[in-house]
């Protein structure tokens, strides 16, 4: 999770930037190829990340739920958002937008020391499962042959 890892006066600190939105089941809570610069954590409620394929067709990459965390490729690298997240219940997301979270490691340098930390670990994971994926679809393709 990605709070776990912060003191008590650190996660006060870091939920002082943070803003937080609200949003319905079903509701969209960041867009496909969206311009974004937040890291979005999910308090409460559930989540799914899906990645359209074309047209209303998509695949559900993944499930949120409270301590979760998304938009990290967007907050590091201020790239368009690279696929969608909709509430699947009633949500709360808090919101991290990166400068703010610049000048908050200023003073609480650990705490960026910590979350680029969670960030990199869950990044890592996702590389190596992608990889796994990646590797079955291409043993497919060698067979074939």
């Amino acid at each position: 999770m990605m709070l776990d890892s912060l003191t008590d006066e650190e996660k006060a600190a870091f939920a002082s930037i943070c803003r937080l939105t609200e949003h319905k089941a079903g509701d969209l809570i960041v867009t496909e190829k969206a311009p974004g610069d937040t890291l979005l954590i999910i308090r409460q409620g559930n989540a799914e990340v899906r990645k359209y394929i074309a047209g209303s067709s998509f695949r559900k990459l993944k499930e949120l739920k409270p301590g979760d965390f998304f938009g990290e490729m967007s907050f590091l690298g201020r790239s368009p958002r690279s696929a969608c997240v909709v509430a699947t219940v009633p949500t709360e997301v808090l919101e991290l937008r990166e400068k703010d979270f610049t000048v908050l490691t200023k003073s609480y340098p650990a705490i960026g020391a910590k979350i680029y930390g969670t960030i990199a670990r869950e990044l890592a994971g996702r590389l190596r499962r992608n990889n796994d994926e990646l590797k079955k679809v291409l043993s497919l393709f060698i067979e074939q042959e």
